[in-house]
Formats: C-alpha cells, sequence, structure tokens
C-alpha cells in the first residue's frame, strides 16, 4: 500500500514533533489564520467534552459574536486538553468545569476563565474571522469561499442518484463492478454512483480518484481504506455517516471527504478516522472515543466525551515500533516511511530516551530508566508535540 510521506497512519504509533524545549515560545505566537492550520473549524459554534489535542494545530469558531444572545461565534468545552504549540481561537468561549489546560487562547469575551489553565498566557484578542473573507458581519458565513479554499471542484460534480453500491461482510461490491472481484471486499473503482452503505463488520477498499456519491455511511465495525488517494464529493442534499467502532483511513492523504450541502456528518464511537473532512454548511458531530487524524470542518460542530485529536500538516512519524514489551536499558527500534532524521528528541514516560541510531526510515533509541507500566512515546521535531495512540510496556 501506498505510504504518504507528509505524515502518520493511524496504527500502532508514535507521532512525532516538537516539544516546547524544541521551540522558542518566549514571545507569544501570533493567531494562525490560514485554514491548513486548523484540526478542526466551525463556521458559528462549538461545544467539546474533554477533547483531548495532541498537535500543534487549531481549533477554533471561525466568525464572531454579533451581539450577547447569540449563540455564534461561541464555544462550550468540558475540560480539554490542547498540546503544546497549539492555538484555540473562539470570539467568546466558556469552560464548564474545572481542570481545563490550552497551550494559547485567543478570546475577545466571556473571560476570567477560573476552570482553566492557559500555559502560554496572557490571553490574546483577535480579529474575526479567523480566516480572512470567509464571514460577514451578523454572523454570515461565506460557505464557498470555505469550500474554494477546501479545494472543492468547481461545478461540483452531480452523483447517479439510484446507481446505489452495497458493501456487505466477506463479499463483492452489489450494484457496481468489484475492481477485485473474489477476495471477500469490494474494491470499488473511481466514478459516479448514488448511495453507499458499508453494513457492518464490511470491508470497501477504494481503490483511489475520485468519487461522486449522494450518501455515504457505514454501519458498525467497517473498514474503509484507499490504495492511492480517494476524494468523495457528496452531493448536496447527502450526508456523510461513520458507525461505531469503524475504522476510515490508515494515513493522512488516504481520503478527503467534500460535503457540498447542509446535510449532516456523523462519527459514532470507539472508532478511528483519518481524513480531510471539509463541510462547511453540515451540522459536524465527531463522537465520542475517537481517535482522529487530519482536518475537520463543520458549521457547527460538537464533540462528545474521550475524543483524542492529532493534525497532519508538517509532522514526521514513526509508522510503528518494537518490542511494544520492554525494560530499561533495551533498544527500541521505529520504522517509517516518514522522514526519521526530522526527529531530535525521543520520550517514553516524558524521559528522554537516548537516540542510538537515525536514517531516514530507522530509528533507534534506549528506554530510559522509568518506573513499570504503560508508558507514552513521544518524539521531537521542529512542528509541536505528538503523542501516540500505543503505549510501550515497561516491565522490571
Amino acid at each position: 500500500m501506498r505510504r504518504t510521506p507528509a505524515c502518520c497512519p493511524l496504527v500502532v504509533v508514535a507521532l512525532v514533533a516538537a516539544s516546547s524545549a524544541a521551540r522558542d515560545f518566549t514571545a507569544a505566537p501570533p493567531l494562525r489564520r490560514d485554514l491548513s492550520s486548523y484540526f478542526a473549524l466551525a463556521m458559528r459554534t462549538l461545544a467539546a467534552k474533554n477533547l483531548r489535542l495532541l498537535s500543534a494545530c487549531n481549533v477554533g469558531v471561525d466568525c464572531g459574536t454579533p451581539n450577547a444572545s447569540s449563540a455564534c461565534g461561541t464555544a462550550g468545552f468540558e475540560n480539554p486538553f490542547f498540546a503544546d504549540g497549539s492555538q484555540l481561537a473562539v470570539d467568546r468561549p466558556t469552560f464548564s468545569k474545572p481542570g481545563g489546560d490550552v497551550f494559547q487562547l485567543f478570546a475577545n469575551q466571556g473571560g476570567p476563565f477560573p476552570n482553566l489553565t492557559v500555559r502560554h498566557p496572557p490571553i490574546e484578542t483577535f480579529a474575526t474571522p479567523i480566516v480572512p473573507g470567509t464571514c460577514g458581519s451578523g454572523c454570515a458565513p461565506d460557505y464557498a469561499a470555505v469550500e474554494r479554499l477546501c479545494g472543492f471542484p468547481e461545478p461540483f460534480p452531480p452523483c447517479h442518484a439510484g446507481e446505489d453500491v452495497t458493501v456487505q461482510p466477506n463479499a463483492d461490491c452489489v450494484g457496481a463492478p468489484d475492481a477485485v472481484p473474489g477476495n471477500k471486499r469490494c474494491d470499488l473503482a473511481p466514478g459516479a454512483y448514488g448511495d453507499v452503505e458499508v453494513h457492518n463488520l464490511a470491508t470497501l477498499v477504494l481503490t483511489g480518484g475520485t468519487y461522486d456519491v449522494c450518501s455515504f455511511g457505514t454501519g458498525k465495525r467497517a473498514i474503509v481504506s484507499a490504495d492511492t488517494p480517494a476524494v468523495v464529493d457528496v452531493a448536496d442534499g447527502g450526508f456523510f455517516r461513520v458507525g461505531d467502532g469503524t475504522k476510515l483511513g490508515a494515513q493522512c492523504g488516504d481520503v478527503t471527504i467534500f460535503l457540498r450541502g447542509s446535510g449532516p456528518v456523523t462519527f459514532g464511537r470507539n472508532g478511528s478516522v483519518t481524513a480531510k473532512i471539509c463541510a462547511p454548511r453540515a451540522d459536524f458531530n465527531l463522537g465520542d472515543n475517537n481517535h482522529l487524524l487530519g482536518q475537520f470542518i463543520g458549521d457547527t460542530m460538537s464533540a462528545d466525551r474521550g475524543n483524542e485529536g492529532r493534525c497532519c500538516e508538517g509532522c514526521s512519524c514513526f509508522d510503528e515500533f518494537s518490542p511494544t514489551t520492554a525494560r530499561a536499558g533495551d533498544v527500541i527500534t521505529f520504522d517509517s516511511k516518514c522522514d526519521l532524521k526530522l526527529v531530535t528528541a525521543v520520550k517514553i514516560c516524558g524521559v528522554a530516551a537516548p537516540i542510538l541510531t537515525q536514517t531516514t526510515n530507522v530509528l533507534t533509541a534506549r528506554v530510559p530508566a522509568v518506573p513499570p507500566g504503560a508508558c507514552t512515546v513521544e518524539a521531537e521535531s521542529t512542528v509541536g508535540v505528538f503523542r501516540g495512540f500505543a503505549s510501550l510496556a515497561v516491565t522490571p
């Protein structure tokens, strides 16, 4: 399968970037206003429960609040955590429970925030909208402007209503030719289709290219992957849905979703989504207890409990490391299709792990003297702090 050198897959993984020690944060960095810097951007409102952003990228609400009674330009959080180098920008945020911890905050109203620790003060004000030219006075989003920035095709292609594709477990495609028949999965070639429905436990492989669909949805514990980069254009009136326990995409650049209309985008729980999903007119629910890697753009956005997020821009990565159980003094080997020469340091349980050898695709480091238990694995380069989903089991 193709590997994308720009970033990291969503497997047994340690995502890499720089800690505050590798960056000079003495002077407050200005607000990043380019769309590509945002892990999540809501046009009008955002609500998130204990979201953990583990990358040096941004979360924000684009539009400003037109008046004190309007919900537009607002965001509500319960004890979020944002990694070093990240920025949160909202005209009027609230933090309803103690324990919130963010790196840098841009806010114009609502302070002080007794439930929040800002690790890089002071709290700064900013001019709305975040992305210039994307929201007018009175909270009037310019959705078309955001669509252009995302890269929407113009004219937006129509789907073929009625030419539906069904993906069943251990079976070829139903309703469309299977590009690789007989392998107990649906290998779907690019083209125009109707509704694409992936049933529980089924596997869909997008062979790559552009897919123009009326709607796209998965059941529970499905797998959707791409052999080469795939773009799914969801026509006006359609929806995009990811069911519980589903894995969508494997690494940055695999899957891009453009949703034209205001149909909903919904994620279930306990899954993983690696994708760029741009749906600036849509109600966007990130679900709960999901691993999210990429970029997510909606009109109104919500996230339930337990979500962890990372962005793709500019990271170097470990595809995997072995062994996954080790003692202090053992050597851990990291393999990657990313450029490991960008890594400046590795940390295990927050303690520096000496780098022994380092090439483009392989890096070795020695496990430091840390207490037994499950250890996070981090690394440093020039773009922020990233933390792997998997942990290293350190034994006595």
